[in-house]
């Protein structure tokens, strides 16, 4: 099936002639991407709407549970972080960022902080720490934060670098900024360590993730121009 993040908890779609299997109430979508994962033996999806998180049962489109997590506009747009029967969420316009126990009948809320407010760029979990961009939606500032997940304390922020958005290759943290600045560093609690740096690679304004495939890495811009450039396999 097709999942798409659209009304409460999403629509299901046969992929094959697009007929629907199931669609969710009408309510104000959020602009994240459906997250899946495994959970207490079913295959489950992490919906972000306008209003919050809910999960659900991607085969019958039962809704499990929610968390509400208002924003300003009702923008929610960074995707759920599923990691250790836990979600971590963020969102921006002076919201920030919080971590569910979803272990439970319903999710439980074990920290929130102002840490890490996302506009839209989507929070890695790896080797037991959680990478994600602070940047708020009005002021174009923005700044790469490591955080660890048991208390939400920062390990390491950088200065501001402006809103960007960011992979992970091979381990190394690839940012790509809004005015076309390319940066790539290690991705290490210990703090941030900055392995290269090119300026103006690209034309602003730049709010396209990076993409990555066989060794080449795709930049894209709001005006459609790709430049792709060779980054190693």
């Amino acid at each position: 099936m097709l999942l798409l993040n659209l009304n409460e908890y999403g629509i299901a779609l046969d992929k094959t002639n697009g007929k629907k299997i199931w669609v969710s109430p009408e309510v104000n979508s959020g602009y994240s991407s459906p997250v899946i994962f495994d959970y207490k033996g079913m295959r489950t999806a992490a919906m972000f709407n306008g209003n919050g998180l809910c999960l659900v049962d991607i085969k019958n489109g039962k809704k499990l549970s929610e968390y509400i997590w208002r924003t300003s506009y009702d923008v929610n747009a960074a995707d759920p972080l599923y990691f250790d029967n836990k979600i971590f969420l963020t969102s921006s316009y002076g919201k920030g960022c919080g971590l569910l126990d979803i272990s439970g009948s319903k999710p439980k809320l074990l920290w929130e902080s102002k840490v890490i407010a996302s506009h839209f760029s989507s929070c890695v979990y790896l080797d037991g720490y959680i990478y994600g961009i602070d940047d708020q939606a009005y002021d174009g500032k923005g700044r790469v934060v490591c955080i660890d997940p048991k208390d939400g304390k920062v390990k390491w922020q950088t200065t501001d670098i402006g809103k960007c958005q960011f992979i992970v290759i091979d381990k190394k943290l690839v940012i790509f900024t809004d005015m076309g600045n390319l940066y790539v560093a290690e991705t290490t609690p210990s703090g941030y360590k900055e392995i290269s740096q090119t300026k103006k690679i690209l034309r602003s304004t730049n709010w396209t993730a990076p993409s990555y495939s066989n060794g080449k890495l795709f930049l894209r811009n709001d005006k459609g121009t790709v430049i792709c450039i060779e980054a190693g396999k």
